[in-house]
């Protein structure tokens, strides 16, 4: 009975090392990151995105892209973009001018940086006085939803953060409060809601 019970807990673990390899994850699996975000909200976020590439490299957070997007052109974040499909971030920035900057996901590096003269005058992302990291913020939203992530979209307004998430399988729109990272206001959808609209339409 022992051998038995030996023999089960090691495949147990050789199947949980083949998931966490894989690098793919979904609702309720295991991630790689950690942060401060409650254990049960956290388990959620991190089983959405893939931690890791292919060639063993792991994902930038989202602190770690602006950073790099900072220093490359010496301005403020205001917008910021993870898109798994093309594991990369997308940057917007305001310095002297107005920058749009291209991070790599895995690789941390400047994929491509472009300018704009037409400032909008955006709230910074990071702001004195902050006690909760961007990557948290976005923990906060993904912990609502189901399914693998797609992609997300965070700006700041003056009392919090606007973000948009989309898995395969909902879309999430929050508001989501600075000071804390709670959640302040959720508007959640199901892609088989827009799937069964699309299909009263065709009839």
């Amino acid at each position: 009975m022992k051998g038995k019970m030996i023999a089960g807990s090691l495949a147990g673990v050789t199947a949980l090392g083949a998931l966490i390899g894989a690098g793919v994850y979904t609702a309720g699996g295991v991630g790689a990151e950690t942060s401060s975000v409650p254990a049960s909200e956290e388990t959620a976020a991190e089983s959405k995105e893939s931690t890791s590439s292919g060639n063993g490299k792991e994902k930038i957070s989202a602190d770690e892209a602006v950073m790099i997007a900072e220093k490359e052109t010496n301005g403020k974040a205001v917008e910021l973009q993870l898109d798994m499909e093309d594991q990369k971030y997308e940057v917007e920035v305001e310095g002297e001018d107005e920058y749009d900057i291209e991070v790599g996901a895995f690789s941390g590096e400047v994929i491509q940086k472009e300018t704009d003269d037409d400032k909008d005058n955006e709230e910074p992302l990071v702001q004195d006085g902050d006690s909760v990291s961007l990557e948290d913020i976005v923990a906060s939203g993904m912990g609502e939803l189901s399914g693998e992530l797609d992609e997300w979209e965070l700006d700041r307004e003056e009392s919090g953060y606007d973000l948009s998430v989309e898995t395969n399988e909902q879309e999430g729109n929050f508001f989501i409060n600075n000071a804390d990272g709670t959640i302040a206001s959720r508007d959640i959808e199901d892609d088989h809601d827009d799937d069964n609209d699309d299909d009263r339409d065709d009839d």
